[in-house]
């Protein structure tokens, strides 16, 4: 499967525009760089029952495990972890939804969404798959 998109109220496989029905579950915590043996555990359960989808984030604000530290800086080891997960969810036959935006005002969510943010979301929207490189250099100017 592709990207998905919608017809009317169902949602299709925007390559060949057949039907998609999926049934996920939400991991936020799939990247913490400590949980390697977890995420493929759970991974390995969800797909034994069916599931196919997970959403999980793809952003850190400062605090422990933050993806980005502070403005322009970048933890390696949940750049690596993040990593990780997409490998094994594509291991495990598990599509990722993955969360680019902080919604969260207790995690410094929505008021301070920065512009980089919002065009990270809008590529993503438009079905333009931003790499790692471009990820990191938004983020920097933010």
């Amino acid at each position: 499967m592709g990207f998905v998109g919608r017809n009317g109220t169902r949602f299709v496989d925007l390559r060949d525009g057949s039907p998609v029905y999926d049934n996920g579950w939400n991991s936020y915590w799939l990247m913490s760089f400590d949980c390697g043996n977890r995420v493929v555990e759970i991974l390995r359960r969800e797909r034994a029952m069916g599931v196919s989808v997970c959403l999980t984030w793809a952003y850190g604000d400062g605090g422990p495990n933050a993806l980005q530290i502070s403005p322009g800086r970048f933890d390696e080891r949940i750049f690596k972890a993040l990593d990780f997960v997409i490998y094994e969810a594509r291991i495990h036959h598990i599509s990722l939804i993955l969360c680019l935006v902080n919604n969260l005002n207790a995690f410094g969510g929505k008021l301070s969404m920065s512009c980089a943010h919002k065009l990270l979301v809008l590529m993503c929207l438009s079905h333009i798959q931003p790499s790692r490189a471009i990820i990191r250099i938004m983020l920097r100017q933010s």
